[in-house]
């Protein structure tokens, strides 16, 4: 099943299901300052939805429904806000839901939102195309302490001698190269997160996953709490498989 809505038809379904917010990152205005307003939107959506068998005796059908019910209450999922040109006026948002059984990728542009079922097992590597990554190209990961970042930093160790440790040595070649990309130009920006249900049925997210692309082409870099309560930054090339790599990481880090 695939289908465009407009932002209209998308806010009009997701108040059919009667879901209380629209799933983020999704954001389309509400439509209709009256019930009466309302109703006559709701009407010539329906019309539109049934000549394209989305609806049925004002009624949505099975199928589409279950797949706006996927994407407002979703048992895992990826949400990402991708700038693919710096230049553009708006970027993309998509939001990749399963329920375990199917699963629904919606993106929303500049023309509304486009939903389409996806096979549930290709759900990360689906949400990694969406930035267009290339395939080849050598990965490269560099994990170091956040406070390497700074210039001249030395991390506290129980060593007596002056000179920096092995350890110290690479962690300070890493962040010379690290602060080197970190500081390119950058072509275009994004953002992913991770959501699930937990055993108790809370909604619990993941930590972001920032991505931006270079003339060198596109990297990946998340923060979190290390073994020695610092915080750490891994950055990684960020071609298809290890962009799918980082994302499946942040769904598998969920409770």
């Amino acid at each position: 099943m695939t289908a465009r809505l407009s932002p209209l038809a998308f806010d009009v379904c997701c108040a059919e299901i009667g879901a209380a917010d629209r799933p983020y990152p999704l954001d389309v205005p509400h439509h209709g300052a009256t019930l009466e307003e309302r109703a006559r939107l709701r009407d010539a959506v329906f019309r539109d939805l049934q000549a394209r068998r989305l609806a049925r005796s004002g009624r949505l059908e099975p199928d589409f429904e279950g797949s706006l019910r996927t994407l407002a209450g979703p048992r895992r999922a990826i949400e990402a806000i991708i700038l693919p040109d710096l230049t553009a006026a708006r970027g993309v948002c998509a939001l990749a839901a399963s329920n375990g059984r199917t699963a629904v990728l919606a993106v929303l542009d500049g023309s509304g939102v486009l939903l389409e079922e996806v096979p549930d097992s290709r759900l990360v590597a689906i949400v990694a195309n969406l930035t267009r990554p290339p395939s080849g190209g050598r990965p490269v990961t560099y994990r170091l302490p956040l406070s390497g970042l700074q210039p001249g930093c030395r991390r506290r160790t129980d060593t007596i001698l002056d000179r920096p440790t092995d350890e110290e040595a690479r962690h300070g070649a890493d962040a010379r190269t690290v602060r080197e990309i970190l500081a390119r130009p950058r072509i275009a920006v994004g953002q992913f997160s991770a959501t699930g249900i937990d055993r108790l049925g809370r909604r619990q997210r993941s930590a972001t996953l920032d991505w931006f692309a270079t003339v060198d082409g596109p990297f990946a870099s998340r923060t979190r709490i290390g073994p020695d309560g610092e915080q750490w930054i891994t950055l990684s090339s960020a071609g298809h498989a290890m962009l799918t790599q980082r994302l499946g990481e942040l769904l598998g880090e969920l409770p």
